[in-house]
Formats: structure tokens, C-alpha cells, sequence
């Protein structure tokens, strides 16, 4: 499904769920139970048709070929079922609170459950992200008991007030309450499901079910999808109940300020790496300096606005953070009406009264004196989930050390490469931050003023600086280098969000979308061959070319091989190498897969190839033959093994 079908689908559902809440939400439950009931029949007919095919073969001899098919479409239908619904939820880890841990926190929880609908909270974890929620985990077995957890991360107890922090709480609670949680993860198992078949027939269009899965799955995502909205909806209003709206709607826009400060301090703190061997102790300390005060007036008045420019979009599952406000009556509260928001954030963001924030924080008022063991019981935990990418980048980022020191030495008795120069950038970026990084862009571009890398990297830069003078590098890049159109893309939709510029966002996406889409046909283009398409020389320099040979002489399977250069149709400035391997005909065709992933993976492993090849293994019948001559003809060869 096309995204803009999605969107229209999304909107005109968002429209009926407001009109018929409850008869929508039955719905869904509805679509869901259809989803189980499908694969358990397809189970069923799977079965009866491998029990039918096993009887009919013992019974009638003369009808082995009838039973054959049965069975064989039973067994393919079982497995394709057990495959599609053996999805399985995982438990959310943290720190574990007991009773005796927190006693204040657990009395807090204890008091909004009995203002909320007593929902039950089986367990409390502590987590090291700016984040909480609910989740209700069901019963593995069938006489074993569901468990409701509730999550809350460290930094945003230490982010909030006392009383900002209950409104979350009281948000979180509410979803059980509700029985959102239960609802929303019964759902959201059917649609991993429907999500894993989709995925695994996308390329299989011939598949007997293909037609109707795609029909299906997307549909049903897009209801699951707005009923999730509206659950955050409600959920923010029992919230406003259980505490106030300003309360609520203070804790909503300081939340979404204080993300902006957490991806600076992430990004400082992983600068760290490259001198500390291990993960740091005092990450909680770090945290807690951070958000022991707000930023400057200026600093939050810009995130305030690029937060409220942010409109509900028909991907995200959250509304935006003006659509909360408004839902709550925050903006009300304010004087603002959502039609003047959206025609001005900046102004608006200008006058209204920005959410206050004064020690003690509630991190520090509900866990007392426990609050020293149970930071460093959550940055334990934190170290050991990144110790191994912390370790791998503390030796990377030493050998990159040793790298720059030659790289500067080069810079300031030679010229260096406009590789090189895009190295030392990145280099300094992972040692030094992203203050050293404008005079190098300079030093790069006077080098080489189109290099794709380098003008991707400053638009970036640019742009994550709230700069619009990024836009042109990285419009430039996404010229030179089809592999940089989605990730700028992504880049400057959120830039321009956040300025209000949503036409410019959606031409962006629009564009995005198209790229994809010839992505697909470029990757269908390069996994088949064209009887028809033009064949040259590889034009590889001699040493690679015998250093493929020597690997390919190694290899039993091999009889011969060639290797083209191909000319797609699809990003024709990037050059396509084909290697095309014959192989004797005791290589049976279905150990072609299995041939097929050894010579790649001895390619792979033997050779650093830096262009793009692919490789096709063929078995010498009559369309392998007349390949092989054209090849002959055409002078393209490589070589015999």
C-alpha cells in the first residue's frame, strides 16, 4: 500500500473513531479476531489436508500423485502458519522496585490507582531512558498469571517536579486502567503477525495468499493505528483528572523540551569513549546535573516552537504535542487556539508561559534516601547493556587517534585526499564533538567542492544546528549519492516541521517515496538478467582481477566464470558488476542457493570489494550456453577455471 493511500485511510478512520468511539473500537477487536481465526482455519485445513494426502497415499495406490500434492500443501501450510504466529513478547527489563525499595513511589502509584479504577501494577521497573509507560504482559501458559508492569526511566523522574511527574504516572496508570494495555497488546501481537507475512510474501507475488495479505495487513494496521491515538488521547485527559490541566500540560511540554538537552548530554557522554575504557559510573550524576536547572529562556523558547510546528502525522501512532495540549485543554488554559498554533508557532511559543521546574526533583522526593543504590543499580545495568559497543568504539577510537595524528601531519605538509579529508572530519567528530567540526568542512570543500560524503555530513551538521544554510549541502549530496536521498530526506522533513513548513516536509516525503520505489526496481534489476541488456568489459584493474581469480580457482563448484560491467536502467551513474559463475552439472539446481551464499561468502571474506557486484550461479543447459557465447563474443570474459 502506497503511503498517501495509507494517510487517506488514516484520516477517514480518525474521522469515524471520534463520531463512534465505542463502535470503533469493536471494530478493531473484531478485525483482530479475524486475524487469529484466519491462520487458526488455515492451520486446520493445513492439517486435515496432510491427514487426507497421508490416508489417501496408504489407501489408494493409484492415487499417489492427488495425495502427494495434499501433503505436501499441508505441510507447506502448517509451517507456513507456525512461522507466521510463533511471534513472542519479551518482559521490559530495568531495575526492579520493590515495596521496601521506594516506599514513597509505590504509596504514590498505590493513591492514583484508587483515583484512576485501581488497576492492578504487578511490578515497577527503573530504566536509564527520558521515558515511562505501561505495559501489560500476558500469560505465557495457561494457568500462569499476566503481569502488568509499569516503567519509568531515571532521567525523567530527575527531569520533572513532584507534581509534573504524577501527571506521567497518572497517564501511564490510566492505559491499564482502560485496559489499553491489554487491549494494545493483544493487537499489536496480531499485527506483528499480519506485519512477518506481509514481509515474507512482499517478493512473492505468485504466493496463494499474497493477494488477500496485502490486502489485509495494511488495513488493519491503519485501524490498530488510530485506535492507538485515540488511547493516547484519553489517557491524557484521566490524567488531567487525576491531577489538573496546567499540572498535566506542563509535564507534556517539559518532557518534550527536556529531549532536546538528553541528545546533547548522550552525545557528550559517548565523547567519553575515547578515553575511557569501560562505560562511566557516574551516569546518573551526569543526568542529574543536566536537568538540575532549565536551559536558558532563548534555548527553550526555540524547542518550544519546534515542538508545537510538529502536526499529527500518519505514520506515528502519537499525536503531536500541540494536538495533546489542545485535547487537554492546555492551550484553552493559555489563550492560544490550535488554528493560530499552527499558523505561528514561533509567535505563539514567544508569549506563552513556559513550565517551571525547582529542586527537589521527583526523582530525588520519591526514592530518598534509596536514591544513590537505585541510580547505580540502573547505570550497572546500563553499562552492561553497552558495554560491548562502548568497548568496541574505545578501540576503534583509539586506533582512529592514531590515524588523525598522521592525517594532520599530512594536512600540514601536503594535501590531503578528499577522502582523507572526509575522514579526518569524521574522526574529529568522534573524538572532539561537533565543535571542532567547521573549519575541516571548509578545508574539505576547498578540496574537492562535490564530494557527496563531505556534503552530506556539513548539511547535517547544518541542519541538527537548527541552520537552514545546510539545505543546499544536502540537496547536493542526494544529487551525487542515491544512497544519501533517505537519510537526508528524513533530515530535512523534520528540519522543515520544525519550522512550519509542512509543504515543503510533504514534497520531501513525496520525493522520498519515489526514490524507494526505483530503489525496489534498481535491487530487482541487479538480482536478474536480461537476455537482452548490454554486456562490457569489467575494466578492473589487473591486480584485483587475478586476486578474484586466484579465489575463484579455489573453489570445487566453479568450471567458469565471468565478470561484466552492466549499464542499469535505475541510477545509471552508479556502475554495476555482475560475476556470473558456471558450475558442472553434477551441481544439481537445488543446491543452487546454498552454492550461490559459498562463493559470495568466500568472495566476500577474501576480497575488500569497495564497487558494487553481485553474483549469479548457472548450471550449463541452453540459456547458460548462449549467455556463455555472448560473453565469448563480446570479449568480456574473465576467465576459465
Amino acid at each position: 500500500m502506497e503511503r498517501e493511500e495509507f494517510r487517506a485511510i488514516v484520516k477517514r478512520l480518525e474521522r469515524r473513531a471520534k463520531r463512534f468511539p465505542r463502535l470503533y473500537r469493536f471494530g478493531v477487536v473484531t478485525r483482530a479476531l479475524f486475524g487469529y481465526a484466519f491462520f487458526y482455519l488455515l492451520l486446520l485445513a493445513s492439517l486435515a489436508a496432510l491427514a487426507g494426502g497421508i490416508w489417501l497415499w496408504s489407501a489408494h495406490k493409484d492415487s499417489v500423485a492427488v495425495a502427494a500434492v495434499l501433503i505436501a500443501a499441508g505441510v507447506y501450510g502448517a509451517y507456513f502458519v507456525i512461522r507466521a504466529i510463533s511471534f513472542r513478547l519479551e518482559p521490559p527489563t530495568g531495575v526492579v522496585i520493590a515495596r521496601e525499595d521506594a516506599p514513597a513511589l509505590w504509596q504514590l502509584v498505590d493513591e492514583l490507582r484508587a483515583r484512576i479504577g485501581r488497576p492492578r501494577v504487578d511490578r515497577i521497573l527503573i530504566t536509564s531512558d527520558l521515558s515511562a509507560f505501561a505495559l501489560h504482559f500476558p500469560a505465557r501458559w495457561l494457568l500462569a498469571r499476566s503481569r502488568n508492569y509499569l516503567a519509568v526511566g531515571l532521567p525523567l523522574m530527575l527531569a520533572l517536579t513532584h507534581e509534573q511527574f504524577v501527571s506521567v504516572i497518572a497517564h501511564e496508570l490510566a492505559h491499564l486502567a482502560r485496559r489499553h494495555g491489554r487491549v494494545s497488546t493483544w493487537i499489536y501481537r496480531v499485527n506483528q503477525t499480519w506485519s512477518r507475512v506481509l514481509e515474507q510474501t512482499a517478493h512473492r507475488p505468485k504466493h496463494p495468499l499474497a493477494r488477500f495479505i496485502r490486502w489485509y495487513a495494511p488495513r488493519f494496521a491503519a485501524h490498530s493505528f488510530v485506535l492507538r491515538r485515540e488511547q493516547e488521547f484519553e489517557a491524557d485527559r484521566l490524567a488531567a483528572e487525576a491531577t489538573n490541566v496546567e499540572t498535566a500540560g506542563d509535564a507534556l511540554v517539559l518532557a518534550y523540551l527536556r529531549s532536546a538537552a538528553e541528545r546533547d548530554l548522550w552525545e557528550k557522554l559517548w565523547l567519553r569513549c575515547a578515553i575511557e575504557p569501560t562505560p562511566p559510573a557516574d551516569l546518573m550524576a551526569v543526568v542529574e546535573q543536566r536537568f538540575a536547572s532549565l536551559p536558558e529562556e532563548k534555548e527553550l523558547r526555540r524547542d518550544l516552537s519546534a515542538s508545537l510546528a510538529h502536526r499529527t502525522e500518519m505514520d506515528d501512532s502519537h499525536p503531536s504535542l500541540a494536538d495533546r495540549l489542545d485535547g487537554l485543554g492546555y492551550l484553552k488554559l493559555r489563550d492560544v487556539a490550535i488554528d493560530t498554533l499552527r499558523g505561528d508557532p514561533v509567535e505563539v511559543a514567544s508569549r506563552m508561559p513556559l513550565p517551571g521546574f525547582a529542586s527537589p526533583s521527583a526523582g530525588r522526593a520519591l526514592l530518598g534516601d534509596r536514591f544513590a543504590a537505585i541510580a547505580a543499580a540502573t547505570t550497572e545495568r546500563w553499562a552492561i547493556d553497552v558495554s560491548e559497543n562502548w568497548r568496541r568504539r574505545h578501540h576503534k577510537l583509539l586506533r582512529d587517534r592514531g590515524r588523525l595524528v598522521l592525517l594532520e601531519r599530512k594536512a600540514d605538509t601536503d594535501k590531503l585526499t578528499k577522502e582523507e579529508a572526509f575522514e579526518r572530519i569524521t574522526i574529529n567528530s568522534s573524538l572532539h564533538g561537533k565543535e571542532s567540526l567547521p573549519p575541516l568542512f571548509e578545508s574539505a570543500r576547498a578540496i574537492d567542492e562535490s564530494f557527496a560524503p563531505t556534503l552530506y555530513m556539513q548539511g547535517r551538521h547544518l541542519l541538527l544546528e537548527h541552520n537552514a544554510a545546510g539545505i543546499p549541502s544536502l540537496e547536493r549530496a542526494m544529487e551525487l549519492d542515491p544512497e544519501a536521498v533517505t537519510p537526508g530526506s528524513q533530515l530535512l522533513d523534520q528540519f522543515f516541521r520544525e519550522q512550519n513548513q509542512h509543504d515543503r516536509a510533504g514534497e520531501i516525503i513525496r520525493k522520498m517515496d519515489e526514490h524507494l520505489k526505483r530503489v525496489d526496481f534498481a535491487n530487482a534489476e541487479r538480482s536478474s538478467m536480461n537476455s537482452d541488456e548490454r554486456f562490457d568489459p569489467h575494466g578492473w584493474p589487473r591486480a584485483h582481477v587475478q586476486h578474484l581469480m586466484g579465489i575463484l580457482q579455489t573453489l570445487p563448484m566453479v568450471e567458469r566464470a565471468y565478470l561484466v560491467k552492466r549499464s542499469p536502467k535505475n541510477f545509471p551513474q552508479t556502475e554495476l558488476r555482475s560475476l556470473i559463475v558456471f558450475v558442472p552439472s553434477y551441481y544439481w539446481p537445488p543446491k543452487q542457493r546454498n552454492t550461490a551464499a559459498i562463493v559470495m561468502h568466500e568472495i566476500g571474506t577474501r576480497l575488500d570489494l569497495s564497487e558494487s557486484m553481485n553474483t549469479f550461479v548457472l548450471w550449463p543447459d541452453n540459456n547458460a550456453k548462449a549467455l556463455r557465447d555472448r560473453f565469448l563474443r563480446s570479449g568480456v570474459h574473465l576467465m576459465y577455471v
